[in-house]
């Protein structure tokens, strides 16, 4: 079907599912002839998947529905890093959603608190108060210092240990609420019940949240 398309010189080009039924190794090589393709041609390909990594690799624009509702339009890596809802944000990649307080903010930056610990985030405008925030798993770090965490699982994943960490029990006053975790990729084994501490290089206010 796509030879006839290509000889037909076909303007756009439907893909539904099509990787769906192929092994990794030969799914990563046809997304690579599939940019080639699209490079060569020029044609508009509607690209429609559930593979996210895909979607990411291979469009210059994503489009998040749900519901029958366009939630968020935009390039891939405006889509990841700053995800236009909570919806978008928890279903695009792998990451967290952790509850905090904003202390004090500027035009695109604001420091907030997390579990007692302080740190900037990049932000659309936010005023102070409760805010949830978006945390993901390469923005993350085992440090000797940082926010405080406890190791409640690793899963051994061949590159990485993705390790599932809760965050401390909110003391008086504002703060993140009970049963808060994070998802980081560490490429050391950490032991369940160990107290670590998390760097974080990159965050982002989700609107509205």
């Amino acid at each position: 079907a796509l030879a006839r398309c290509l000889v037909a010189d076909a303007k756009i080009i439907l893909f539904d599912e099509p990787l769906a039924n192929l092994d990794m190794h030969l799914r990563s090589s046809m997304v690579d002839a599939f940019r080639d393709i699209h490079r060569r041609t020029g044609a508009t390909i509607v690209y429609v998947t559930h593979d996210q990594a895909e979607a990411l690799a291979l469009a210059d624009r994503v489009a998040i529905m749900s519901r029958g509702k366009v939630l968020q339009a935009a390039a891939p890596q405006e889509v990841y890093r700053a995800p236009a809802n909570a919806t978008v944000a928890g279903f695009v990649g792998r990451g967290s959603i952790v509850g905090g307080t904003v202390i004090d903010h500027a035009e695109e930056t604001a420091t907030v608190d997390i579990a007692g610990h302080r740190l900037v985030a990049r932000s659309a405008g936010t005023s102070a108060g409760p805010v949830k925030i978006l945390l993901r798993p390469e923005a993350l770090r085992i440090s000797p210092e940082g926010m405080p965490a406890t190791v409640l699982d690793s899963v051994y994943r061949g590159p990485v240990h993705e390790v599932r960490l809760a965050l401390p029990m909110p003391g008086p006053g504002p703060g993140p609420g009970p049963g808060q975790e994070l998802l980081i990729d560490s490429t050391e084994a950490v032991a369940v019940g160990q107290s670590v501490n998390v760097a974080v290089s990159d965050a982002w206010i989700i609107p509205g949240a």
